[in-house]
């Protein structure tokens, strides 16, 4: 049995990671949580690097009980879409803000409910530090939610999508089915289990760090986590610079 993350330096980023990619192994979208917790980490830029300080530095504080039922959940609750962002959120507030508006922050995370950090850097490949300051958020609404089909029902429909995440809209029936396993004979690109890709008609295992990601029929496949580097290899390779 795979034993729990510790990808960084922070025991409190490690257990949300844990909890996010518990939740994410069983619903397929990776074979273990360590290459699901690079990617996480790898794809939120300076967010997660930044929310360690803080919580050092107290512009965030941490809530134990309400991480404890973060990881709970991870284990409980069903694979779906809606399921993945009430986990987000409910994981989200283990980390209570501090700052007030009109506060120095680096991150929405340090800002009060009602406002966000504005002005400061982000983005994935951040090279230098700025401070930016807690303003009132502009809240928008969608006015044109997805809307989320279980098994069985059509997926055809613009605006919709599969609601279990262990299913893909298969395009030759239009319904929502449950997605292939490493190994099984495939025609659709999004077809298969979510750490698998459709290549020369079967599901293949995503390259990870360190594998070839160049196809030997031509193209590249997506790297599980990271990217295609200058030679071919999976690495993870954004540049990511502490700020606090």
């Amino acid at each position: 049995m795979e034993g729990p993350v510790a990808l960084t330096k922070s025991a409190e980023l490690n257990g949300f990671l844990d909890s996010l990619c518990t939740f994410l192994v069983r619903a397929g979208a990776y074979p273990k949580k360590l290459p699901c917790a690079q990617a996480l980490l790898g794809s939120t830029g300076r967010t997660l690097v930044d929310l360690a300080s803080a919580i050092s530095t107290g512009t965030v504080t941490y809530q134990p009980d309400l991480a404890a039922q973060c990881a709970a959940e991870a284990s409980s609750l069903p694979c779906t879409q809606t399921a993945f962002d009430t986990l987000w959120d409910d994981c989200s507030l283990a980390f209570e803000a501090t700052v007030a508006a009109d506060g120095a922050c680096h991150g929405d995370f340090e800002c009060l409910a009602g406002t966000t950090c504005s002005g400061a850097c982000a983005g994935w490949e951040v090279v230098s530090c700025c401070t930016g300051t807690c303003k009132p958020t502009n809240v928008t609404t969608n006015p044109n939610p997805t809307v989320f089909v279980a098994d069985g029902e059509s997926c055809t429909a613009a605006g919709t999508a599969c609601e279990s995440l262990t299913s893909y809209c298969d395009r030759t029936n239009g319904i929502c089915t449950p997605r292939l396993p490493v190994g099984s004979s495939c025609t659709q690109e999004d077809s298969c289990v979510g750490y698998a890709f459709c290549n020369e008609g079967a599901c293949r295992k995503r390259p990870t760090l360190g594998e070839k990601c160049k196809l030997a029929a031509g193209g590249y496949a997506e790297c599980l986590p990271g990217g295609c580097d200058q030679n071919d290899v999976c690495s993870m390779t954004n540049f990511v610079v502490k700020c606090f």
